[in-house]
């Protein structure tokens, strides 16, 4: 009516009320066709009566059931109620919230809901305070309900940018769209272990830090408190058995795995949000190194739909490409109140001591190094050997090794110590003169960062975590991987040169004050708060299948770069033909170069929120060959990903006729509670936790046709 198009309908209901015969539209009796054609066909033959009454319709859309005018009304009585407020008995409260219903049916059926509801609200309340604002929002004609539901599936495509530039031409803000975050929330921290390591430390300083900040907060873990904890602001509960684990996560609004192994519980639970915590794993820097087995549950755990959060941007990034998801970067901190220079710290004073040392034959730096002997990556075979060499010219450095185990697996001279709180690890960096690290990996290396909030001299390997802080020649000296003497000798250049200790040295300080551990909490809280209140998109992995049997050789990279390019740029058959290329060039044989090229870009799309271009290249896939497993679970697991349950559905149910597995299941399971078939979801979680179903167990289940 309000496009000015002739309309044609049944005389029931609320028609009856919009629809004047003849003037608005045309009626006819309920329940006959014969009418309804009748009533066509005069419509088809003549012109002038749908130019009428499509024109009538309009001008009486336009009259009576604009925004405008629906915002007046409401506005008009909240007046009236505002004046009668106090004075209305039993029975003219329930006259008043009736008409209240009756105008808030009529003006929420063209307008948006959720405006109106907070109106309805305020007037229920007799609150005009509240209400007047809100009603003034409405007195503007152009609200979108197309607009409103197209900014809804940005935002649940995580695409906020565009959403929230669709809702200021809607003209509403987007916490309309959103639960309201609440003042405190109630956390539960999932441990997996209580041995004393940089990752327990960093896990349970934040979970107390979110606890001094008001949040209900709890660890969980299958073990009882270590001893070097401090059991202040943190509650413990004990709970090794899967279901009780459950439970207790179900209760709270976040929950927060330690690590990949005890993701499966925190999946399982019905908390609104869930957290991985990524510290550093070994899997993801030394894959060669660990089994298959291990490599495969991390990424099954990776695969599950909760948050992660990456503790640096090159961990993020080792993420990303070891398992195709994007975490979130968290920078952890320092608790400055702690990791502090001496009272009387003075490195110019302390480097031309050293110096003289040096000079006189007898330089005794006082060295600090940080991990387990059994931590082969660690690299402390590389620092022991350093010292051999500074102990060839003569010189007798003193070694402090701290150490979270104090066991001993080198047969090297050094003193080994276990601190059990941040002050007494603050006392060794503060003793020391230099910090060195040689480790071949690491996700943030906080030592080095406690190092120099301490104002201890750092000399470390580009073992990449450091790059999140680290600046070679400003705060630390950064050197290449496994090489003694270069270490050896940077240590020798700053003992020489008290400016450059001095310079390091101060520097180290500096960087380390943006740091600050109430900071990070700070950040982790906005995060969660921000979680909360805008769950986000919750699959970002594409499946990769793995390599075809008469596969012998590997994709060139170069043919891959090439491809996405083209693809990019929509050249689609430019991207195909270079993955082709590219195959022969290695002898693959057949779709197999084609397919896996497609996957792979798929995987890269998704990753980067490119959901439009990962599913033309599946869809590609897909026609080149209709039975290929993984490209059918891509497709249901991106059409999932962009809010289309339906169409992801009909690609998982194509899937599991062609190959029954446990992670197709798992992704059907999410399909039907995202297509609010809820019970036949939780139907096949329970045979899953049976172990694989047969396709005639699942069709007697009712969970496919």
């Amino acid at each position: 009516m309000a496009l000015g198009r002739p309309v044609i309908a049944s005389a029931v209901g609320g028609l009856k009320e919009i629809i004047v015969d003849g003037e608005t539209g045309l009626l006819v009796p309920e329940s006959d066709p014969g009418a309804i054609a009748a009533a066509v066909s005069s419509v088809l033959e003549d012109r002038g009566l749908a130019q009428r009454i499509g024109s009538g319709a309009r001008a009486y859309v336009l009259k009576y059931h604009t925004h405008l005018r629906a915002a007046r009304e409401i506005l008009s009585f909240a007046q009236e109620a505002r004046q009668a407020a106090g004075r209305r008995s039993a029975a003219e409260s329930t006259a008043h919230r009736q008409k209240v219903r009756g105008l808030f049916a009529r003006a929420s059926s063209p307008g948006p809901r959720e405006v109106y509801v907070d109106g309805l609200l305020a007037l229920l309340d007799d609150d005009p305070s509240r209400a007047d604002p809100l009603f003034s929002r409405l007195n503007m004609a152009g609200f979108s309900e197309g607009l409103l539901n197209h900014a809804r599936a940005k935002e649940r495509c995580g695409r906020k940018h565009e959403a929230r530039r669709l809702l200021r031409k809607a003209g509403v803000a987007s916490q309309r769209f959103t639960r309201s975050a609440p003042r405190r929330l109630s956390l539960c921290f999932l441990a997996a272990h209580n041995r004393q390591t940089g990752g327990a430390k960093v896990f349970f300083e934040l979970a107390r830090g979110l606890a001094r900040k008001g949040h209900r907060c709890h660890v969980l873990a299958p073990v009882a408190p270590p001893d070097w904890l401090d059991p202040a602001d943190l509650e413990w509960i004990q709970a090794a058995d899967h279901n009780e684990v459950v439970t207790h996560l179900s209760l709270v609004d976040v929950a927060v795995a330690m690590f990949w192994s005890v993701v499966e519980p925190v999946f399982a639970s019905r908390a609104p949000v869930k957290v991985l915590l990524e510290q550093g794993d070994p899997s993801l820097f030394e894959a060669e190194r660990c089994g298959l087995s291990r490599l495969e549950a991390m990424l099954r755990a990776y695969r599950r739909p909760v948050s992660i959060v990456a503790v640096s941007k090159h961990l993020a990034s080792a993420v990303r490409e070891k398992t195709g998801r994007r975490p979130h970067v968290w920078p952890i901190g320092v608790n400055l109140r702690v990791f502090r220079p001496p009272e009387d710290w003075d490195p110019l004073q302390r480097g031309r001591e050293l110096r003289a040392g040096a000079e006189r034959g007898q330089c005794e730096p006082r060295i600090v190094v940080v991990g387990d002997d059994r931590h082969f990556f660690k690299g402390l075979r590389e620092v022991f050997r350093t010292v051999q060499v500074m102990r060839g010219w003569g010189w007798k450095p003193r070694v402090l090794q701290l150490s979270p185990s104090g066991e001993r697996f080198y047969n090297f001279e050094r003193d080994v110590r276990t601190a059990r709180s941040e002050e007494e690890m603050a006392l060794h960096y503060r003793w020391a003169d230099f910090y060195l690290g040689a480790s071949h990996y690491e996700s943030f290396s906080l030592p080095a960062l406690e190092a120099m909030a301490c104002g201890t001299a750092v000399i470390s390997t580009d073992n990449g975590g450091i790059r999140e802080y680290g600046r070679n020649g400003v705060n630390s000296l950064i050197l290449t991987h496994r090489d003694p003497i270069a270490m050896a000798e940077a240590l020798r250049s700053l003992v020489l040169d008290p400016q450059a200790y001095c310079r390091i040295a101060r520097g180290g300080v500096e960087t380390a004050r943006p740091f600050g551990w109430e900071r990070a909490v700070d950040e982790f809280e906005a995060y969660l708060l921000d979680l909360y209140v805008n769950p986000r998109a919750r699959y970002t992995v594409t499946r990769v299948g793995s390599p075809p049997p008469e596969r012998n050789g590997f994709l060139p990279k170069e043919a891959l770069q090439l491809a996405r390019f083209r693809a990019g740029r929509s050249d689609w058959d430019g991207a195909e033909e270079a993955l082709e290329r590219g195959g022969r060039l290695v002898g693959l044989k057949g779709n197999s170069a084609l397919i896996e090229g497609l996957h792979r870009l798929s995987a890269e799309f998704a990753a980067e929120g490119a959901f439009d271009l990962a599913l033309e290249t599946n869809l590609r896939a897909l026609r080149r060959s209709p039975a290929d497993v993984d490209t059918l679970f891509n497709l249901s697991l991106l059409y999932l990903q962009t809010g289309k349950p339906a169409e992801a559905l009909q690609y998982c149910r194509r899937a599991l006729t062609l190959q029954v597995d446990s992670e197709i299941l798992e992704l059907l399971a999410a399909i039907l509670e995202g297509a609010g078939k809820g019970g036949q979801s939780a139907r096949l979680r329970r045979l899953l936790e049976e172990g694989v179903p047969s396709l005639e167990e699942l069709r007697r289940a009712g969970v496919i046709e």
